[in-house]
């Protein structure tokens, strides 16, 4: 058997459907065919052979199949290439062979291989191939034989999809007029007109979209080409509409008018009328067809026989209204917006948007849909962007937010013709009664729904217009009192009361087009509320919560979930208080009974109800209601933690029930438990996969872990959900239940800390860990038993027992989460971490550390912690070195790591310089290293990444503490990166290093200054960022925008204006001896234990105000308390540093120093150089201070720094 025998017996096996192990068999032994050479000229072989001998369907696949092996073996290293690629004399063959295929009379086998063809030309023409596009334009030219033109045709529509920048062009050249001849001829069938229209909207849209000059170029050769094309598509729009074998090319000619409109409006600008008036012909020519077919439901009307008609002479899928409806609607949108349209639009609008409304109404086909099914109503309201009612609606907000005011007038005009025509259709409903005439008279409520809809899809415009007061706002009022008194009317006159009472079933609103009128006017009139008087509004909140009561229909109830949503942050507590209890009752039946699409839906309604209720004082939500919401909120939160919708919009019930603090109490307790025991699964999952033990030992681990805690199954993103829902319940305001709360998780997340290498749920608990600290106090996380396998291996033997109590623990998570080991990902929260534990345990870290934390740390560790009083901190400190050692830190985990650093600087800086030279470090290359001249450099380099008002302040003060310690030996001789080396002239022709310049000496090169140096200039950096942020806020100020803030930046114009100070002199200022020998007297003691009003910054010439009694706030206040952002943590709210601008500590700061010590300041400046930081210190220096007085340390700093910022000038 040859190998043509056994691919066509293993097609014929392949379509085999009475048997699968054949179908399977056929299939694998193609796959091995298709590695042979020969195999794709077979299956061209087999495609193009005539009479009886191979089935149709047979020939069929084979081209199918050609197509694939095309796209897979033709071209090597193209993307979706698999060995062995075709040889050429198989290309040959192939290319040679396949255009005979155009000429085939089965429409099926000939659009099979017109795709075969279009897989060949996308890789080889015009190169291989330059044959095959002069076959095509000739055998259009002729039209001769229409299989041959058909075939042609198909296959230019595929080729023109996938067509590059340089093919294209000659492409549209060749073909442009031989297309247009085609479409012009009178004999041309509608098919094949829309297949012409089809190839050149795909070339003109593609070509058009082009950028750059070659985009000129390209357009400059495309004028010519469209204009023939422009009188065809207007007198192909203007054609009968009603017969429907034209709907096709009307549609096609559409897509084609598009891209001239949106790309060639003003070269074809004497056309554009004409087509803007074949496009409203047709807009009003089709609304009848519309009404008829879709919105009565009358479509299967003749439709046999002119579907037949479209799909004559072609292989195209016939073209239903809806489509070429949505064609249209894109085309008119593209004329709203360029003003060489507005002037014809203006003066149609009031008819335009007349029609737009009849357009609104939904077909029956939707009707039927939203009725049989809430779920489609909920996807079709939220995602619908593709038919005829979601366009027309898409056009009314267009023209009114184009227009304004006109607009607007014409929409409330058409609102009140088409609503008159509805009343009339109902009363001639009502008088028809159950004849035959009733039938096209039922549709009425679709207009009406369909006016008050194009109410609500314009409220945004209407709204801002009454309150602009270009339109009366009794006028909308009016609008709504129509909605109130006729549409809602049945909802207002319920009584709710005996509805409970009597358990009375769901409400039942009238008939399917009564139900959808109601729910559409409870959904325009909550986006009309802005407007509306404050009895329309409460008529309104009472209609859409009766609605949800009586379970209303599906669309109704709906409909008032999302009017609910928007009226409820709007209400007053009087309103809801008589609702809140039966509403509640009824959201929580209906989320037990709600599906996906709609369970966020109630889940939003509940938020809104519950956070409102949360300004009622004392008749607010009850502890009792709050857990009737809770548990089946919770419930539903676990089921759906990975939907990206539900598990949001749960977790927002949760928080809005947590802020009502009677409620607080008893929603954590009914939470812990839930959250406790999926944490501590996920924990001991993630520690048996650590340990290497089997799946399912593992599972049965988390198995256990999750019967103790009573938690379900681990889903998806539970564990790290759970830890966002309990970082909700935590707040400072009610410390009892965060030490509650506390108590029952600490344990859990200190372990899933421990356990877990998720960068993800790493950074979430620490972020929660870093909450638990500030929000619960100090003694009750002392008392905490966080005694579990893994969190005992980690903090050591003394832990095992947990007799160490809750601090080996934490230290053991923050060693952990320092590690050099641990990737970036994972140690993003370390730092304030770190800051949080010194904060909170400050007392107990500054002690000693256990003999048995210090041996798990390691001999480096040890040591290093020996060296500084073998205190914790000296240990998280040397973890800290140990990590920024190690390299490839990101820059802000660098940023991080540096919190823990400037805090410590602020402590005791004395000490920190101690412990830091002692460090004895390993760095990637083996080498060995001091902690000093692993974080200095760091700490000056990264200054810019330390953001934050507080931060950024607490920065300044601790480097201003390491220039008085810059007699430190280790700080003293510390050498760090300075400025680039500039090139010398002679050797590059000029000075300047380019990257070029610097790629050929491998690299920037860099001068070394001493470390107290750098730290003036980085100072100097400071000050010059906190003056930018000021001007730039000024500036915004004064063009009527909100301040805007650079961290640490002042906003007011009296930012750098002369202090005010009267109650500071110079007798709050200690001299430089006195400084540094308390600093000595702390290292000697290394006392980290004093609290941070202890901090040693008299030294440095800050007020003793600060350290003792905080800050004057008039002297020290250059900014407003109201416009300070406040941190993170509340704690730092008082911090005196907060109210207290760079400029006037360093004002403070430098001029003690200078005093002190004007050699240093003149040796720094010499080794920084100019530069824009010094500058700034010049003219901070330069205005008088009544804090230290014009005396003679200013003006020597003035004259030290006045040579290095003139040279900057």
């Amino acid at each position: 058997m040859d190998q043509g025998q056994r691919i066509l017996q293993c097609l014929q096996h392949s379509v085999d459907t009475s048997n699968a192990e054949t179908i399977r068999a056929a299939e694998a032994q193609l796959a091995l065919e298709a590695q042979q050479p020969g195999y794709g000229v077979v299956l061209c072989q087999i495609a193009l052979s005539s009479g009886a001998a191979v089935p149709a369907h047979l020939r069929q696949l084979a081209a199918v199949l050609l197509k694939q092996y095309v796209k897979a073996h033709w071209q090597e290293g193209e993307r979706g290439f698999q060995p062995p690629e075709a040889s050429e004399a198989d290309k040959q063959q192939i290319r040679a062979a396949l255009p005979a295929g155009l000429m085939e009379p089965d429409s099926k086998i000939r659009t099979a291989v017109a795709m075969a063809i279009a897989a060949v030309v996308s890789w080889d023409w015009p190169q291989a191939w330059p044959g095959i596009m002069e076959f095509i334009v000739n055998s259009i030219k002729d039209r001769k034989d229409a299989n041959l033109l058909m075939g042609c045709l198909r296959c230019l529509s595929v080729i023109a999809s996938d067509l590059d920048n340089e093919q294209a062009p000659q492409l549209v050249q060749a073909l442009s007029p031989e297309l247009c001849s085609v479409v012009c001829h009178p004999s041309t069938p509608p098919a094949v007109a829309a297949t012409c229209f089809s190839i050149m909207a795909e070339l003109a849209g593609a070509l058009a979209a082009l950028s750059g000059t070659y985009q000129r170029q390209v357009r400059q050769m495309l004028v010519p080409l469209m204009e023939p094309w422009l009188p065809l598509v207007c007198s192909t729009l203007t054609s009968d509409i009603k017969d429907r074998g034209g709907w096709a090319p009307k549609c096609a000619a559409l897509r084609l008018a598009h891209p001239l409109v949106a790309y060639f409006s003003k070269p074809l600008e004497a056309g554009m009328p004409q087509l803007m008036g074949a496009t409203w012909q047709l807009l009003l020519a089709a609304q009848p067809l519309h009404q008829s077919i879709l919105v009565e439901g009358s479509e299967e009307e003749g439709m046999a026989d002119d579907e037949a008609g479209a799909a004559a002479g072609g292989e195209e899928e016939p073209v239903g209204l809806d489509s070429l409806l949505n064609q249209l609607f894109e085309l008119l949108l593209s004329f709203v917006g360029p003003s060489r349209f507005r002037r014809q639009l203006e003066a149609a609008l009031p008819q335009m948007v007349y029609v737009a409304v009849a357009y609104l109404q939904m077909t029956q086909d939707q009707a039927e849909a939203w009725a049989a099914s809430v779920n489609q109503f909920v996807a079709d309201e939220e995602e619908d962007m593709i038919s005829c009612r979601a366009s027309a609606e898409l056009l009314l907000c267009e023209l009114s937010e184009d227009f304004g005011s006109p607009a607007l007038s014409a929409v409330l005009e058409a609102v009140s013709r088409r609503l008159a025509e509805a009343d009339a259709a109902a009363a001639a409903a009502a008088a028809a009664g159950q004849s035959g005439a009733a039938a096209a008279a039922g549709s009425w409520w679709a207009m009406r729904e369909a006016c008050i809809m194009a109410l609500g899809a314009c409220s945004d415009q209407l709204v801002q217009a009454v309150l602009g007061q270009s339109l009366s706002a009794q006028q909308m009022q009016q609008v709504l009192d129509t909605l109130l008194q006729r549409d809602l009317q049945p909802l207002l006159q319920y009584n709710i009361t005996q509805h409970q009472q009597q358990q009375q079933q769901q409400l039942q609103l009238g008939d399917e087009g009564a139900q959808f009128v109601a729910g559409r006017a409870l959904w325009t009139g909550a986006k009309l509320q802005e407007v509306a008087t404050a009895q329309q509004r409460e008529l309104l909140l009472r209609a859409a919560a009766t609605a949800v009561i009586t379970n209303a229909s599906g669309p109704v109830t709906i409909s008032a979930f999302r009017a609910l949503a928007m009226l409820c942050p709007a209400t007053s507590p009087g309103q809801l208080q008589p609702l809140l209890s039966p509403l509640l009752g009824s959201l929580v039946t209906l989320l037990a009974a709600a599906e996906e699409e709609s369970l966020h839906l109630v889940l939003e309604v509940l938020e809104a109800v519950i956070a409102a209720a949360a300004a009622g004082g004392q008749g607010g939500l009850s502890p009792e209601q709050a857990m009737a919401v809770a548990q089946p909120v919770l419930q539903a939160w676990v089921a759906h933690t990975s939907d990206p919708l539900i598990s949001p919009d749960a977790q927002a019930v949760i928080a809005a029930i947590a802020a009502h603090p009677a409620c607080l109490p008893s929603l954590a307790a009914a939470a812990a438990p839930t959250l406790a025991g999926i944490l501590s699964s996920g924990a001991a999952a993630r520690q048996a996969k650590r340990q290497g033990l089997r799946p399912r030992l593992a599972a049965a681990a988390a198995a256990a872990a999750a019967a103790a805690g009573g938690a379900v199954e681990e889903a998806p993103m539970l564990v790290e959900a759970s830890l966002d829902l309990l970082g909700t319940l935590l707040q400072p305001e009610q410390p009892a239940v965060a030490a509650e709360l506390t108590r029952g998780i600490l344990g859990p997340v200190l372990h899933l800390l421990l356990a877990s290498d998720d960068p993800s749920e790493l950074n979430s608990a620490a972020q929660l860990l870093l909450q638990l600290l500030r929000c619960c106090p100090t003694a009750d996380l002392l008392s905490c038993n966080t005694t579990s396998s893994s969190a005992a291996t980690a903090a050591g033997p003394s832990a095992a027992d947990g007799s160490a109590g809750v601090l080996p623990h934490l230290l053991a998570v923050a060693r952990q989460l320092t590690s050099p080991s641990q990737p970036d990902s994972c140690s993003m929260g370390a730092g304030p971490l770190l800051v949080q534990l010194l904060k909170t345990f400050q007392q107990q870290l500054s002690a000693p550390a256990p003999a048995a934390l210090l041996a798990a740390a390691g001999s480096s560790a040890a040591a290093a912690a020996a060296a500084g009083s073998s205190s914790c901190v000296a240990l998280l400190l040397h973890d800290v070195a140990a990590k920024l050692a190690s390299g490839g830190c990101s820059a802000a985990v660098v940023a991080s790591l540096l919190e823990f650093v400037v805090r410590l600087a602020l402590l005791d800086g004395q000490q920190l310089l101690e412990l830091l030279a002692g460090m004895a470090l390993q760095q990637p290359d083996g080498s060995s290293t001091t902690g000093l001249a692993v974080v200095i450099p760091l700490w000056l380099e990264h200054t810019p990444d330390l953001s934050g008002s507080l931060l950024t302040r607490q920065n300044a003060a601790a480097l201003l503490q390491l220039l008085q310690l810059r007699h430190h030996p280790g700080l003293a001789s510390l050498m760090v990166q300075g400025q680039p080396i500039e090139a010398p002239a002679a050797a590059g022709g000029g000075g300047r290093v380019t990257r070029a310049k610097a790629k050929q000496q491998g690299g920037l090169q860099y001068s070394q200054v001493p470390a107290p140096a750098k730290v003036l200039q980085v100072l100097g950096q400071l000050l010059a960022a906190e003056a930018e942020g000021a001007s730039a806020g000024r500036a915004r100020g004064r063009a009527g925008g909100a301040p805007w803030e650079l961290a640490g930046g002042d906003n007011d114009d009296e930012d750098y204006e002369d202090d005010d100070d009267d109650n500071e002199d110079d007798e709050g200022f200690e001299s430089e001896e006195e400084g540094g020998a308390a600093a000595a007297a702390a290292a000697a003691a290394g006392d980290f234990s004093s609290p941070m009003a202890g901090m040693k910054l008299k030294g440095v010439g800050l007020p003793p105000e600060l350290v003792t009694k905080g800050l004057d706030m008039e002297a020290m206040l250059n900014r407003s308390e109201a416009t300070t952002p406040l941190p993170e943590d509340p704690a730092d709210a008082t911090d005196p540093l907060l109210r207290t601008s760079i400029r006037s500590m360093l004002r403070q700061g430098l001029g003690a120093l200078a005093a002190a010590d004007p050699g240093f300041m003149a040796a720094a400046a010499a080794h920084v150089g100019p530069g824009r930081e010094l500058t700034a210190l010049q003219q901070l220096l330069a205005a008088p201070s009544t804090h230290v007085g014009p005396g003679r340390e200013l003006a020597t700093l003035q004259q030290l720094l006045a040579p290095a910022a003139g040279e900057q000038r």
